[in-house]
This record gives structure tokens, sequence and C-alpha cells, in this order.
């Protein structure tokens, strides 16, 4: 699945679209998690697309800025002690090659960090609590399901600002899924 996520992206022209086809894909597997498939995905990217703005105002990305890397980490809610689904933006201005781990992008090769770069997602944080809620489960909801989503937020975020880099989604501890830096419904060439 999560090698599909690239070409699921790419193909589609809206966030929902990515979201429909995933679910068409993996939805029966992921049938505990019906709350997470009613989701809005279209209203949750504005809402990523509002906070990145908010962070990119603050801190302006570099002109020369090659890579996006919208990082996810389990965090923990300082009030209750709960997980939550921590996620947050950075980037590079350095070539690197194609990304399929974090840690190819460990040791100062991100050299944009913005100091408000935290992102909140309602969605991501339903696929944490379903995660916690299905034992079962736990591992394919924390770790494809979540990929997967934040995948199809950050790069349909990026698009809606029109911003021309690649984007690189990954879990701080590990694996990464780098998407096209092409706008929804461009050629490839």
């Amino acid at each position: 699945m999560l090698l599909a996520i690239p070409s699921i992206v790419d193909k589609a022209a809206s966030p929902d679209e990515a979201w429909r086809h995933l679910w068409s894909r993996v939805g029966a597997r992921w049938n505990s998690a019906s709350e997470v498939l009613r989701s809005d995905v279209n209203r949750e990217t504005k809402l990523i697309v509002a906070q990145l703005r908010e962070v990119f105002a603050e801190a302006p990305p570099p002109s020369n800025l090659q890579l996006l890397y919208f990082g996810l980490f389990t965090g923990v809610n300082p009030d209750t002690s709960e997980q939550v689904a921590g996620y947050y933006v950075s980037g590079t201005t350095r070539a690197v090659p194609l990304v399929d781990s974090s840690a190819e992008l460990s040791g100062g090769v991100l050299d944009y960090l913005p100091e408000n770069k935290y992102l909140w997602s309602p969605i991501l944080q339903r696929i944490k609590a379903a995660s916690l809620a299905n034992e079962f489960q736990h591992d394919e909801y924390d770790y494809a399901l979540m990929l997967c989503t934040a995948s199809i937020l950050s790069f349909f975020a990026v698009s809606q600002l029109d911003m021309r880099c690649r984007v690189v989604v990954g879990f701080d501890s590990g694996d990464a899924v780098e998407l096209s830096g092409l706008l929804p419904g461009e050629p490839h060439v």
C-alpha cells in the first residue's frame, strides 16, 4: 500500500479523490476505522493550508527550497498523558537524492526549521485514537493509514499553496514516502 501512495496522489485531482481511491483499495481491511473514512479530507486539507500559511508568514521558506518534509511522530498530551499524532513541517535547500527513509534527512540536512513548525490535524488524531482502540490493527492504523493520510494532506496542501518543491512525508523514526513536486493533474515528463 505504501508504495502506491505516490501514484494515488499524483493521479488524483483533489484530496477527496485521492482519499476515495485509497479507501477503495484498502477500506475493507480498515473497516473498524469507519469514523476516519467519513472524514472530510478536503476540509482537513484546507485546515493544513491555513496552518502552513501561518508558519510560512512567520518563517518564509527560502527561495531555493528543494524539499518540504512533513514529519510524523507519537507525541504526548501534557494535560492527559495520552498519545497524540505529532505532525510538523521542515525542509531543505540542499539537493538530496530520492528519499525513502527519514534517516536520509538527518545530520543537518534539514536546514529550514521554522520555530512554529507543528501542525494539528483532527483526522490524524482520529487515526491515532483508532490505533490505540484497536490492538489487533494498531500497526496498520498507526503506520500505514497514518502515513497515507498525512501524505494526501501534505501533498495537496503544498499544491494548493502553489509551491513547487519535492514533498516527503515520513516518520521521524523510519520510513518516508517521497511525492512528486508536480501540481495535481500536471503531466509527467
